[in-house]
């Protein structure tokens, strides 16, 4: 159930310093997760006197007004462990890589119930007694992939080992390679290069159309052109959220199969694709975007990490159909 929470900062709330962190002042002051706070953040249910946040980070001083709606989560550290099969590509005392699976969420979230990945992992690190994370909503995540998203996936599973990997993300340290089917000719190669943000009309998605934007960039290449469509390798050197999605689709060629940034099968898409094409297009019930690799050096061994996921099945059997019906 959705709850309105209107809280003014007091002075005596702040302790000796002049101002808070948004995220972490919230959790402190609600008793929900820092990692609860900012994904509403994210998704636009703050408001700091008034206006949007500009990240979750933003300071918050003694006066302002802070508004939130939300749906209530579970409550911090309430995740039960859910076994599940994982597809491990790597694992060692420090860290596990995995091949997260499309439709399998990443971490609970009002929008979402049951299972998730979290569950998965803490059933995993049950089992080998390994688990030194005090809060479980995301025990070990440094990174995400969305929902529909499929491929490598880094844990750590100490904190100290998570600390350091999330510190390899912001440096970009560790390389990561996409791939995508994405609609239309792209050319041979190129750089995506526009500031996005919280959309002005849909809160829900990201875009270049906002009043607060942060950096992104991805490089690109084709790795195979066919009639209609590309298949695309993508190199992303920041990590924003949606940035692949939003990029291609942006740049006039959105990923096939995306249910938010692409436009589907159109009238005029159908009326040029073979009978072939077009019904694989209309079965899809997937986004054709896969994290294929990661690249990085272990921060606590110094070994050199090149971790490779295969494409799904639906990825494959898509590019199949393309090569016989669309060349």
């Amino acid at each position: 159930m959705a709850e309105t929470v209107e809280i003014r900062v007091l002075p005596e709330q702040l302790g000796d310093a002049s101002s808070r962190r948004l995220d972490a002042w919230l959790a402190d002051q609600t008793g929900l997760s820092r990692a609860f706070i900012q994904s509403q953040i994210e998704a636009g249910g703050v408001r700091l006197n008034g206006d949007v946040p500009r990240k979750a980070g933003q300071a918050v001083r003694a006066g302002d007004t802070i508004t939130a709606q939300w749906a209530k989560p579970e409550a911090p550290g309430a995740a039960t462990p859910i076994r599940a099969d994982l597809e491990i590509l790597w694992e060692d005392e420090y860290l596990l890589v995995l091949n997260k699976p499309q439709g399998l969420v990443v971490h609970p979230a009002p929008s979402h119930t049951g299972a998730t990945l979290v569950h998965h992992l803490l059933s995993h690190f049950e089992s080998e007694g390994e688990n030194d994370f005090e809060d479980t909503d995301r025990p070990g995540i440094v990174h995400r992939l969305d929902k529909g998203t499929s491929g490598v996936l880094l844990v750590g599973k100490k904190r100290e080992t998570a600390e350091k990997l999330s510190a390899l993300f912001k440096s970009r340290e560790i390389v990561k390679t996409y791939e995508a089917i994405a609609w239309g000719k792209m050319g041979r190669s190129g750089r995506f290069d526009s500031a996005i943000g919280r959309d002005r009309k849909n809160r829900r998605k990201m875009s270049s159309r906002t009043a607060k934007s942060r950096p992104a960039l991805t490089d690109w290449e084709s790795a195979q052109a066919f009639t209609h469509f590309t298949h695309v390798r993508l190199f992303p050197l920041t990590g924003r959220t949606h940035q692949l999605r939003v990029h291609l689709a942006e740049g006039g060629n959105p990923i096939v199969g995306d249910p938010v940034y692409g436009s589907g099968m159109t009238a005029q898409r159908k009326r040029q694709l073979s009978q072939s094409v077009a019904e694989a297009v209309e079965a899809l019930d997937a986004t054709l975007l896969h994290a294929a690799r990661l690249q990085f050096t272990h921060p606590e061994t110094g070994q050199k990490l090149d971790l490779q996921a295969p494409r799904p099945a639906v990825f494959e059997t898509m590019l199949d159909c393309l090569r016989k019906h669309d060349t």
